[in-house]
């Protein structure tokens, strides 16, 4: 849902709908993959949305894919 949120107000340059522009996806499973790498959760949800804007299919140009490619 995240993937279709974020691509849904692009397609509609619907720029000041913060919430679903940057929808919070995930947050338990970040959370726990986190928590003993010593980076914040939110830093790996920020990667996580600018590399695949929360597609879980996303692949990259060189074969990449997933969430954070």
């Amino acid at each position: 849902w995240a993937d279709l949120s974020v691509q849904a107000t692009i397609v509609g340059k619907l720029w000041d709908h913060l919430e679903e522009r940057f929808p919070v996806a995930w947050p338990q499973e970040f959370r726990r993959a986190t928590d003993d790498k010593g980076i914040t959760t939110s830093y790996a949800m920020a990667i996580a949305r600018q590399e695949s804007a929360w597609n879980p299919k996303a692949q990259s140009p060189v074969g990449a894919t997933g969430l954070m490619q």
